[in-house]
């Protein structure tokens, strides 16, 4: 971060560049844009976790081991079909 000489440094600049007057409605638009950043920051991560649910995965019904591929066929731990399983396996 800045130490104090080198922030009164910018101030003085500042001050110099742009007046006395103009100064305070630059920190004011500042301040407004950093708090619409934060606010808009915060409602979109809140839409994302309300937004997004997250993947459930599947449970072989012969094994019951959790299948990582929602998209897969057969189990790969027992081999057996997750379409065609029977109930009663045992």
């Amino acid at each position: 971060m800045f130490s104090w000489p080198e922030v009164v440094v910018i101030g003085t600049v500042a001050l110099v560049f742009f007046g006395p007057k103009r100064l305070p409605e630059m920190a004011k638009s500042l301040g407004q844009g950093i708090k619409e950043f934060k606010k808009a920051t915060q409602e979109g991560m809140q839409a994302l976790s309300t937004d997004a649910p997250m993947p459930q995965e599947t449970a072989c019904p012969a094994c019951q081991k959790a299948i990582p591929d929602a998209k897969a066929q057969f189990c790969p731990y027992c081999g057996k079909s997750l379409a065609t399983v029977p109930a009663s396996a045992s």
